[in-house]
């Protein structure tokens, strides 16, 4: 099989893992609605110069304009602030790990709303990989509380993130899109979304707003937004979405790791066993999906 999508998908992960854990770090002193607006408006600041360089952007038919708003707005919009209120009530490494499972919602998705082949080697790998971030967030005995809510945002997050990062996007793909027009329908969308709900927030109260959560913010929408975006799209382009899907689940492992280095999380024995499980799954996808 071609690895090249593999590989995209991977460095996909590794960008928005790095996209995923310095959000915490920028939440602790700016409010989610400055942070979001500011990351994504920079997202699409460095994505422009990307489009002129590359001959500009080829709109297609109104509908597929309309699925890609709705796939934008639910997964990086609706998708992200769950995840973002999220980790502001539960551990990084907790909450990466309940949003990343969503590779098993994305392979399902793709099978039962695209009519993609189901093999059972694929649902193994999206096993391993959903079994192993379970295992990333589990604790020692009384070392840990999780507040429920913050656990079923996560959850909810991945469920978004799961099926509008492969249903609307594979669609309007098959369909003739390209992926720069996908790709900058879904940073208009998210910024305006977010620029309105700032907008929104501030008329309530008074908004918290730091340097350093503005620094933040541009690092994340250089990773997250633009660089990520542009390696996930490129390999849905030309590789199964339920291939891919699992894929994504290296966002843990990856998120795992820089939680570690950048949060001082500490790992667990389970943690290990559940890096094993997820490495385990993506090799299988690579060499037998």
């Amino acid at each position: 099989m071609n690895p090249l999508p593999i590989v995209l998908a991977a460095g996909a992960s590794l960008f928005w893992a790095i996209s995923l854990v310095i959000n915490k770090i920028a939440l602790r002193d700016t409010d989610i609605a400055v942070y979001a607006t500011i990351r994504s408006l920079f997202g699409l600041l460095f994505f422009i110069p990307y489009v002129l360089l590359s001959g500009g952007l080829d709109f297609p038919e109104p509908k597929l304009i309309l699925i890609a708003i709705i796939g934008g707005f639910l997964d990086s919009f609706i998708g992200e602030m769950l995840y973002l209120i999220a980790i502001s009530k539960i551990a990084v490494h907790k909450a990466t790990s309940l949003a990343n499972t969503a590779p098993f919602w994305g392979v399902s998705a793709a099978i039962l709303l695209l009519g993609e082949e189901a093999k059972f080697v694929v649902f193994l790998s999206a096993f391993l990989v959903v079994w192993g971030a379970y295992l990333l967030t589990k604790r020692e005995e009384n070392c840990f509380y999780t507040p429920k809510l913050g656990s079923i945002l996560a959850l909810s997050a991945g469920l978004i993130w799961g099926i509008a990062e492969v249903i609307p996007t594979k669609y309007c793909f098959n369909h003739g899109m390209d992926p720069l027009a996908y790709q900058f329908i879904l940073m208009v969308v998210i910024s305006i979304a977010w620029g309105l709900t700032g907008l929104i927030s501030r008329a309530k109260r008074r908004l918290k707003c730091s340097i350093k959560g503005v620094e933040v913010a541009i690092l994340s929408g250089f990773f997250g937004s633009f660089i990520g975006w542009i390696f996930w799209l490129s390999a849905l382009k030309i590789e199964r979405a339920s291939l891919l899907s699992p894929i994504r689940g290296l966002v843990v492992l990856f998120a795992f790791f820089l939680s570690i280095l950048f949060l001082k999380e500490k790992p667990t024995k389970s943690s290990f066993l559940g890096m094993t499980a997820i490495f385990a799954g993506v090799f299988l996808v690579g060499i037998w999906g």
